[in-house]
């Protein structure tokens, strides 16, 4: 289905008298960053957790960590929970928005009780094609579905009216650390990819945090568990390089600038990155950032600039000023 929205278009003109009810789990790092930058530009705002809701779907996740034959049941009540919990909100609350990122826990009755309302339904969505099924299914639903993957929006703006490629933004630090003492580091998601090229670089003081994966890599003596998304940006505030191999492999490699390219230069950190044209759109590499084509050129950089902090602590704050001036949350939402 595809709602028609233009019958009520003049009673949302641009206005920070807005309410906007925004539904992001905590555990996301877009939570905190989007929800900050919706105060500052004056918005009366609320956070929606659709992946806890409350201490009840908290406590039954408990349940299921003791008792794991309740597994199956409680999969199925949480969600149903969660969703009144939302309708809940929507309600008492009245909002003028209801702004998700992501949101496949949030189901289709809720999203029609929603825009039954005359609630405008946003969907800022993060992933990639891997997705699409479910972005094809669920998109109709919202009066915009924006996205932060270049192909997935081309394809979906063939089937949707109100659909845009939005990538992520930075809340960049104020002021630059300059005590950094970690050579080379990563924070992210395993795939084979990274781990090829990560091993051209494993002896030059390389540091991984990551998911399980990469505890049963080739890489796993540098790895350590995942961690907290203000335990990452820490990370990265204290590394001298931060590398960044995109996301996808060789079956699928998406149209993407991630959200690490963001927070590294809003770190004021010096970003070593994967080539790709879409990074020539937002930024220009060779002054913001330093790319590399191949394992060998990673090496090859990496080697050079752990050697030259004058021309590295030079790159690693002009990016940091593109992004204050070009690329934060508040210029993405506004």
């Amino acid at each position: 289905m595809q709602f028609s929205i233009l019958s009520h278009e003049s009673n949302y003109t641009m206005s920070n008298k807005y309410k906007i009810l925004f539904c992001s789990p905590h555990s996301s790092a877009f939570t905190k960053p989007v929800h900050k930058a919706l105060i500052r530009l004056g918005y009366t705002t609320k956070v929606f957790d659709y992946q806890k809701g409350s201490v009840l779907s908290r406590s039954m996740g408990l349940v299921i960590n003791q008792f794991p034959l309740a597994n199956k049941t409680v999969n199925k009540i949480v969600p149903l929970y969660i969703n009144k919990q939302l309708i809940k909100a929507v309600r008492s609350w009245k909002p003028d928005i209801v702004f998700v990122i992501k949101g496949a826990e949030i189901n289709t009755e809720t999203l029609l009780h929603i825009h039954k309302s005359r609630i405008r339904l946003i969907n800022w969505y993060p992933d990639a094609m891997d997705f699409w099924e479910w972005i094809k299914s669920y998109s109709s639903y919202y009066d915009y579905f924006f996205n932060m993957v270049y192909d997935v929006e081309q394809r979906l703006k063939k089937i949707h009216n109100h659909t845009a490629f939005i990538p992520p933004a930075s809340d960049p630090d104020l002021k630059r650390n300059l005590e950094r003492n970690f050579p080379i580091t990563f924070v992210g998601q395993y795939s084979k990819r990274r781990e090829r090229y990560f091993s051209e670089i494993s002896d030059l003081g390389l540091k991984i945090w990551g998911y399980e994966k990469w505890q049963m890599s080739s890489l796993r003596s540098i790895s350590s568990p995942n961690v907290s998304n203000e335990r990452c940006l820490n990370i990265i505030r204290r590394s001298k390089i931060v590398v960044n191999v995109l996301s996808g492999d060789h079956d699928y490699e998406p149209d993407v600038i991630n959200i690490r390219t963001f927070e590294t230069l809003g770190r004021g950190t010096f970003l070593l990155v994967q080539n790709h044209w879409l990074l020539d759109k937002y930024f220009t590499p060779g002054k913001d950032f330093i790319t590399f084509t191949s394992p060998a050129d990673l090496r090859a950089k990496a080697v050079y600039y752990l050697q030259h902090e004058k021309e590295r602590d030079a790159i690693a704050r002009r990016g940091w000023e593109t992004v204050k001036s070009h690329h934060t949350f508040e210029i993405r939402l506004k």
